[in-house]
């Protein structure tokens, strides 16, 4: 029954071959504090990273990621420390997709350290997309 608002951006410069330079931003914001979950009332990164691809129009496509960050918890849930807090936090993810004229097919797995810095979780998925 807690809101949350989220908004996330990032951008991708290309360095060399395969090579990007990745910059990472998200902020959240949540309707109110509770003990039971996580819930601040802000939480901000910023994080630079490095992506490193090999992209195909047909065929096989691979890339992955590290994208190391900053972030800044303010907490108002009883309980939780007063005040702005702050964390590094990390994430490393691969991913593999394969696409044939009309089709693509990938799957995803990570890991990384979230919620300033005391989380940690894999994760992972799979996607299928139609295409023109």
């Amino acid at each position: 029954g807690n809101g949350r608002s989220v908004i996330a951006a990032s951008a991708r410069y290309t360095l060399a071959g395969p090579w990007a330079l990745l910059y990472t931003a998200s902020a959240a914001t949540y309707a109110e504090g509770t003990a039971d979950y996580w819930s601040p009332e802000s939480f901000v990164t910023q994080g630079v990273g490095v992506d490193v691809r090999k992209d195909q129009r047909e065929g096989w496509s691979m890339g992955a990621r590290l994208s190391p960050a900053y972030a800044w918890v303010r907490e108002t849930a009883p309980g939780a420390p007063v005040g702005l807090n702050s964390a590094l936090q990390a994430t490393l993810q691969a991913d593999a997709t394969w696409r044939k004229r009309g089709v693509e097919l990938g799957l995803y797995a990570g890991y990384g350290q979230d919620r300033a810095g005391n989380y940690a979780a894999g994760f992972g998925g799979l996607r299928a997309r139609i295409t023109r």
